[in-house]
């Protein structure tokens, strides 16, 4: 009798905060990611006395694939994890299904990641790695080479990401790099690929934007919110706007928008959604080709100005096509925000349509390499190392915020220091859990040795306990190299070649945060206040002496040539945000990356490997 597996994200989790999202779109990205053919319904689907929303994940018994795990110990796993997460999403039928549904193809993203997108790329890859999505960051130098190279980063992905920021393709050397990174993207769209482009990286997709970028859809922005009228008294009015406002849905059928309507049972999914802003586009004169996805509805706390209120009712989510590609942008920010990454999930399932091989799941050696004491002890006692240093930097970025010349609202305010705390935050638990990691893995290694011993008789079960392994020894291997698989042209200090290496680099960024950047942003700061105490008096007494005296030290602190202040503030923290992204940052995003692959595949393969020893 055939039987079914349904997963509804509309079903609640037991925390009711979102995680429960997370966690079963985490389940369905590891069946995809064993070739378990998952499907998603476009409609409702019908199952005995209960009806299931569209937005519905399933999966039909019987099934094959290629690594011969039992399809009855594939769901036997997914019934273990379910529990232990707490979800109360996955229903079993023996009804036949019948809807209108789609095979998921899974995801492979292309993030880009560099100095232009700031904290936005290392959020998204938060986001991607709480949802088991598999991402791996580019950035220009990638891609100058394009699709038809099959070992290029766009020939391994069916999904590129632009996430916020500014002017990424200034990121090229030349005009005539940026020109070919340009028609490269546009090539990977039009031949299949999906984009999706989150605030900056949704207009450069706009027809409308007046830079020559991409010009992939059919529509404009307001780009003269982006013009101070009076830069010196800080009139940057958009900027009053950052923050989180309400979105409100305007086609629940669209399959990115499935769980957020009116009839939605979490206040966060519907009908007014709730995401973070920070200065996106606000899209209008929208043509034929372009759906509209969401609106802008209404501020939560901000008071905008007369100049950004036409924002309301715009359009702020879009869908288009670009020849064979799926386009969808987001002028507000959906990976910062917990109760939206259902639909950032839900937008990559729809812009992913052309099977790629997997990056982590390419192995370099078969059989594994022996995981030894010494290789263990390399990595984790690096990472108790740093973890100090990282604490130092932590403490010392906070104390740049709390210095006060961070705010977003004042042409002066910089906000590169808040985007280094961020920064330092992440550092520290990602080197935390490498720590734990290596040992985690050590146990896992040497649990199936015991298994290979115990059957090693078996040839199906040698195979899966070298499946697992081998995923083990690659978290390891590109420790022990930090062979990246992406460029490092914006590595100021050069490449690192070894996670013991990360050390040094550490040291050197908590050396200049505590001797240039700490004094610097100090002297900054004490201007800063200085400046808005005149702006305030002059608010009150409106005298030219006044005036003057503000306009002047204004012009002293934003001063280009020579650097004033600002610029040397902005230049030295700038330096230390590099440091922080790809001297180090990059690298644990790709180890830990792999650490989830590993832990992912010896879940499920240990799992199967029981139901072998129990004779099922």
């Amino acid at each position: 009798m055939p039987v079914s597996y349904l997963i509804s994200l509309d079903e609640r989790s037991s925390d009711r905060t979102g995680g429960g999202d997370q966690a079963a779109i985490r389940l369905i990205n590891r069946l995809l990611a064993e070739g378990v053919p998952v499907q998603w319904a476009q409609e409702e689907i019908l199952a005995g006395e209960r009806s299931y929303p569209a937005g519905t994940f399933f999966l039909s018994l019987p099934f094959k694939i290629e690594s011969k795990i039992p399809c009855d110990v594939i769901v036997l796993w997914l019934e273990q994890q379910a529990r232990r997460e707490g979800l109360l999403c996955i229903q079993k039928t023996a009804e036949q299904l019948s809807t209108r549904s789609i095979a998921l193809v899974p995801p492979r993203i292309a993030l880009f990641y560099d100095h232009t997108t700031y904290d936005n790329a290392l959020m998204h890859s938060l986001a991607f790695r709480g949802m088991g999505f598999e991402a791996a960051l580019v950035n220009a130098e990638d891609l100058l080479q394009d699709d038809d190279d099959p070992d290029s980063i766009l020939a391994r992905s069916n999904v590129f990401v632009m996430p916020g920021g500014s002017m990424h393709f200034s990121s090229f050397a030349s005009e005539e790099e940026a020109l070919q990174g340009l028609e490269n993207i546009r090539r990977f769209i039009y031949k299949g690929g999906g984009y999706i482009g989150v605030c900056a990286g949704a207009t450069e997709a706009l027809m409308g934007n007046p830079h020559p970028d991409l010009n992939i859809v059919d529509a404009s922005y307001r780009a003269d919110w982006f013009e101070p009228r009076d830069a010196i008294a800080g009139d940057w009015e958009w900027r009053s706007l950052i923050g989180p406002l309400y979105l409100e849905i305007a086609d629940p059928s669209h399959p990115i928008m499935f769980g957020y309507s009116q009839g939605s049972p979490s206040l966060s999914s519907g009908p007014l959604v709730r995401m973070d802003y920070f200065g996106g586009p606000s899209i209008f004169e929208t043509g034929d080709s372009v759906a509209v996805l969401a609106r802008y509805k209404a501020p939560i706390d901000q008071r905008p100005s007369d100049r950004v209120k036409d924002i309301w009712g715009s359009a702020a989510i879009i869908s288009s096509r670009f020849g064979s590609g799926r386009v969808v942008l987001f002028g507000p920010h959906p990976e910062w925000s917990g109760s939206c990454h259902r639909m950032y999930a839900q937008a990559l399932y729809y812009a992913a349509s052309q099977p790629r091989r997997s990056v982590l799941a390419s192995y370099s050696r078969s059989p594994p390499a022996t995981i030894s004491r010494e290789r263990i002890l390399a990595i984790a006692q690096t990472a108790e190392s740093a973890l100090p240093i990282l604490e130092s930097c932590k403490r010392m970025c906070s104390a740049i915020v709390s210095l006060g010349a961070g705010d977003r609202s004042d042409p002066l305010g910089l906000w590169y220091d808040r985007t280094m705390l961020t920064y330092s935050e992440a550092l520290c638990n990602q080197m935390r859990e490498i720590a734990i990691c290596c040992l985690e893995l050590e146990q896992q290694y040497s649990r199936l040795s015991a298994f290979k011993s115990l059957l090693g008789g078996n040839a199906q079960a040698v195979e899966w306990i070298d499946q697992v392994q081998m995923a083990t020894d690659q978290f390891f291997d590109y420790a022990e190299s930090l062979s990246s698989g992406y460029q490092e042209a914006s590595d100021m200090n050069g490449p690192v070649s070894g996670f013991s290496e990360l050390l040094s680099a550490i040291e050197d960024m908590e050396k200049k945060i505590r001797e240039v950047d700490m004094p610097c942003a100090v002297n900054y700061a004490e201007l800063f206040h200085r400046y808005r105490g005149l702006n305030a008096l002059l608010l009150a007494n409106q005298t030219e002496d006044c005036r003057e005296a503000r306009d002047e030290l204004y012009l002293i602190i934003s001063s280009s040539d020579p650097p004033g202040p600002l610029y040397e503030c902005m230049i030295t923290l700038r330096q230390t945000l590099d440091l922080m992204q790809y001297s180090v940052g990059a690298h644990l995003i790709n180890l830990l990356n792999r650490a989830d692959h590993a832990r992912d595949v010896f879940s499920l393969y240990d799992c199967a490997l029981k139901n072998l020893l129990a004779g099922g």
